[in-house]
């Protein structure tokens, strides 16, 4: 399991985003409000949602202040000895990879420790990564809210 969540899932957020940014039209193309769920219904997508957190800047963001980008989110916290550094490095290349279409994708990172993870302790443990990476965190209230809405447990 560790492998996976270590190596497979990056690689497959790595894949999918080099994908996107390699299509024809370099366009964003907003996402579907909803999904087929069979051939006579259609339902809400089930993931993400509405959040208000602060990021290592100590400034306030909400999802609203990513729409147009494609948003990469992850889920972690800053005393993760392995995985996490692993997948914020990987995506610290990605977005190296990405060259100009970068400025289209929104690198975040919400913690699931806000009792250490500050924003101060996320400036200093971010600040060896890409510099477009945003670390969120938040009360526990806001970040349980926020983990559920991303099916995040």
């Amino acid at each position: 399991m560790k492998f996976f969540v270590a190596v497979v899932v990056p690689l497959l957020i790595a894949t999918s985003a080099l994908i996107w940014a390699t299509r024809d039209n370099g366009i964003i193309q907003p996402a579907p409000t909803t999904v087929a769920t069979s051939e006579t219904s259609q339902g809400e997508a089930q993931i993400g949602g509405a959040f208000s957190l602060t990021d290592q800047k100590n400034q306030t963001v909400n999802d609203a202040d990513f729409r147009g980008r494609l948003m990469l989110v992850f889920f972690g916290f800053t005393n993760c000895p392995d995985i996490c550094p692993v997948t914020t490095k990987n995506l610290s290349d990605l977005m190296a990879l990405l060259g100009d279409k970068a400025s289209q994708v929104a690198p975040i990172f919400i913690s699931v420790d806000p009792a250490r993870d500050t924003p101060q302790v996320m400036a200093t443990y971010f600040a060896n990564f890409d510099s477009r990476i945003v670390a969120l965190t938040g009360s526990s209230d806001q970040v349980t809210s926020t983990a559920s809405a991303y099916k995040a447990y």
